[in-house]
Order: structure tokens, then C-alpha cells, then sequence
């Protein structure tokens, strides 16, 4: 077997390696057999990818140890060409990113992450960011040095990503609704100095919602299911159902977001017949008390 650097150790299955790698390489030579090879560029021995950086949220900065051949994006064999590079995660778990491109300006040291005199660093661009605390690996493949040579026995390097994870927030909600400005039950929107319609915004606001879901017969809106309460005009009532009408508006003005209790009293006069309904509301804006006098002949009164 040669022992000179620069001569190759054929193996039996026709692989020819040079002997550099079981001889120790010179000190000052470029690359290993660049000495014996004696090429113009310093290259001549296998190619390394020999470090990896995230410089960016989707670019990592693959260095070599040699020049690669970086004369076209479509060169089978060439540094530039996206398809001759592979990211994959070696610790954690995210999504693998896809090599979608190659920065053609070649990066020598004092680059981040080229450090010796000899060594290419290449920005290969991704896909999807790599993410913080995820160990990923870029692969080359069937890259050449300039000189010729293949990629040798390291052909990848591991690096961490660098992208946060998005949290998500959930958005803040309003203390109170606006309410379109109404002259009450029965009654036709009222107007502001502008023209407009005018609103109507916290503790009145809810009262008109409150008022107006007590005094809605249950599913009269096919879009609001629930909405509403069983309690009928003109129908009779006795003194037994007022007990099964009192939990219902409760649990209808609960419903109501701004709402954080309510109490709810009902009483029957059953001459003339009025049904007399009293609540308390404790809001996050403040407390709403009112009162419904609701009367044989269907008519309604708030006080």
C-alpha cells in the first residue's frame, strides 16, 4: 500500500480513496492530497460539509472545507443547486424543511460561521422557519469540490434553529356591546345629531337586551336558537307555572355576556291579571335593576 499523500488506496470493490485519510495531513496543506494533487484552487482532496449555522429564520449557512463547484443552480454536481442538499431533524420535532434555493455570493471567513482560510460558506435558503430549540441536520449530495472531488465522509452538519414559536393570543373582549337606540317596546329607532341611528352603549344598553330577551317568545329567531322565553302573551297563567317562568328569564338573562348574576321575582294578581316580574341584575359594568308588568290583554310595561 502507498504511503506517499496524494496516491489512492483502491478497495476491492473499484473505490479509490486517497491514502490522506489514513495518513496524517501535512501541516499547511489546504485540503486532503491538495499537496500532492498540486490544483490551482487548494482543493484536490474530499469534499466536507463541515459546519452549519441558522443565520436566518429560513437561511443556514453551509460550510465547506474546500471550494465546491458553484457555477450553476442546475449543475448535477454543483453547490448552487438546491436539490443536492437535504435538511433533517435530529432532535425534537417541527416541520422538515425544503432547500428551495442557494445564495450564488460565496462567503469566506470572517463570515459568520466560515472561521479557516480555507473553508466556502454557501446561504442555502428553506421553505418553512426552523425552529428555536429543534436540532436540525443539512445533508449535501453529489456535490463536487472544484477541483473534481467528491463529497467525503462528512457530508453533513447539524445546527439548531433560531425561530421562536408563534403563540397565539386570545383577543381581549369588549365590557360592553352597542345596542341600536330605540324608543322602546314597540317603538322606532331614535336618531342621533348626525342623522344616524343612534347607540346606545353600557348599563342601558343591556337593560334594552334584557328587556328585549324576556319579552321574546322562545325561537321566534330560526338563526337564535334558545333565544327567548315560553312565557305567552294572552295566555293564562296560574300560579303554579310562575315558579318554571322565574327560572327560565333567569336562566335566559344569564345568557347574556355582560351578566355576572341575576336574581328574578314573580308575583301573579289574578284580577285584573297581572303578571308582575321583577330583576336584579350584578353586570361587569355596573348593576341594572327593572321591573315588567305584563297584562291579560298583552300588553307589557317596563318600569
Amino acid at each position: 500500500m502507498p504511503t506517499t499523500p496524494g496516491h489512492l488506496i483502491t478497495t476491492q470493490y473499484g473505490e479509490a480513496y486517497p491514502d490522506s485519510y489514513v495518513i496524517p495531513r501535512p501541516k499547511g496543506a489546504r485540503g486532503y492530497g491538495a499537496e500532492a494533487y498540486g490544483d490551482p484552487y487548494g482543493a484536490g482532496g474530499p469534499l466536507s460539509l463541515v459546519f452549519a449555522v441558522a443565520v436566518k429564520g429560513q437561511t443556514v449557512r453551509a460550510v465547506f472545507n474546500e471550494e465546491p463547484a458553484h457555477f450553476s443552480p442546475a449543475g448535477p454536481t454543483d453547490g448552487l443547486n438546491p436539490s443536492n442538499y437535504y435538511i433533517d431533524i435530529v432532535i425534537g420535532q417541527g416541520t422538515v424543511p425544503n432547500v428551495i434555493g442557494v445564495n450564488p455570493e460565496p462567503l469566506r471567513n470572517p463570515a459568520a460561521g466560515v472561521h479557516g482560510a480555507d473553508e466556502w460558506g454557501f446561504d442555502v435558503y428553506l421553505d418553512h422557519p426552523v425552529a428555536l430549540g429543534v436540532r436540525y441536520r443539512i445533508n449535501g449530495r453529489r456535490i463536487q469540490s472544484r477541483a473534481g472531488m467528491g463529497l467525503g465522509f462528512t457530508y453533513g452538519a447539524i445546527f439548531t434553529g433560531i425561530v421562536a414559536p408563534a403563540t397565539s393570543r386570545p383577543r381581549a373582549r369588549r365590557a360592553g356591546y352597542d345596542d341600536l337606540a330605540s324608543a322602546g317596546l314597540g317603538g322606532a329607532f331614535r336618531f342621533d345629531d348626525s342623522g344616524d341611528v343612534g347607540v346606545v352603549t353600557g348599563i342601558d344598553g343591556l337593560r334594552m337586551r334584557v328587556v328585549r330577551r324576556c319579552t321574546t317568545v322562545l325561537d321566534s329567531f330560526s338563526f337564535l336558537r334558545g333565544y327567548g322565553t315560553p312565557l305567552r302573551l294572552k295566555w293564562p297563567i296560574s300560579v303554579a307555572n310562575l315558579a318554571v317562568i322565574q327560572a327560565d328569564l333567569r336562566k335566559q338573562i344569564l345568557r347574556e355576556p355582560e351578566v355576572e348574576a341575576c336574581a328574578v321575582a314573580t308575583s301573579l294578581v289574578p284580577l285584573p291579571g297581572i303578571l308582575t316580574v321583577n330583576i336584579q341584575v350584578r353586570a361587569k359594568q355596573g348593576s341594572l335593576t327593572l321591573g315588567m308588568d305584563v297584562q291579560s290583554d298583552g300588553t307589557i310595561s317596563v318600569r
